[in-house]
Order: C-alpha cells, then structure tokens, then sequence
C-alpha cells in the first residue's frame, strides 16, 4: 500500500497535503499484538532480584536473538565472545567500584560543603562577638571619662 500511495503522490505538488495525510495514516498500527507480544516476553524474562536495567539487557538479547538467520544453537562462538564473556563479571566489578567511589567522593564532597558552611556561619558570629565585645569594653572606658570631664567641670 506504501509504494502504491508513494509513487501516486509523491512527487506531486497539487497532492502534498495529501501525501502527508496517507503517510500518517498509514504510520497508525493496526492493532496490539506487538505490543501485547512485547509484555508477555517481559513477564518471562523479569524476575524479582533483577536490577532496573537488567530486564532491558535480557530483553535485547532476546530481540537480537530473534533476529538472527541462524537458531541459538548454530551461533559460531568466537574467541572474542568468549573472552568478553570469561571477563564479563571483572568489568561489572570494576564499574560498580567506580560507582562506589564516584558516589563516596560526592558524599565527601557534600560534607566539606556543609563544614564550610558552618565554619562562614562560626566566622560571621567571631566577627559579631568581637564587636560586641569591643564595644562593651569601650562604654565603661567612654563613661569613665565621661565621668571625669564632669568632676573637672564641677571642681572649677
């Protein structure tokens, strides 16, 4: 039906509202088996101690199966596949210490930022003290002379 449409009014200028109609009617699915297909093949494959990203792995390789020309049990196993596999949980090892580091030098690095926070916050109440001390400390000195420069006053 594509080709049909597409060779009747594609290259026509008269038909290219047209042609987009067709082309987005023809896009629409006819039903839901695939979709349908889709969910039972993921019920098979999900099981309970998977990981959010392990059902997509499976999934893939199941899709990729079914792709191929050739059953399961006529694969030509390779070298390569075969050490890709042989060092598969190494590489999975490696990337979850990665993980970990990377997720342990932002927990230290979120805690530095809260120290410095707090030591702003300890400077700004140092800065406030000091000027609250000052400041007690030179009213008795100022009331003191104050109080001189009246004795002198009423003396003479």
């Amino acid at each position: 039906m594509d080709t049909f449409y597409f060779e009747l009014f594609n290259d026509k200028e008269q038909f290219f509202i047209l042609w987009k109609v067709i082309r987005l009617v023809l896009i629409l699915s006819h039903g839901q088996t695939d979709v349908e297909r889709g969910f039972s093949i993921s019920k098979d494959v999900v099981s309970f101690s998977m990981g959010p990203k392990t059902p997509c792995a499976y999934r893939t390789v199941y899709d990729g199966i079914n792709k191929m020309e050739c059953k399961v049990h006529e694969v030509v196993m390779s070298k390569e596949m075969l050490l890709s596999c042989k060092f598969s949980h190494q590489r999975f090892r490696i990337h979850m210490e990665i993980n970990k580091e990377k997720s342990k030098s932002s927990a230290a690095y979120e805690k530095i930022k809260v120290i410095r926070l707090e030591m702003d916050e300890c400077k700004i109440k140092e800065h406030m003290l000091e000027a609250d001390a000052n400041t007690l400390l030179d009213k008795p000195d100022k009331l003191c002379l104050e109080a001189q420069v009246k004795n002198r006053s009423k003396r003479t």
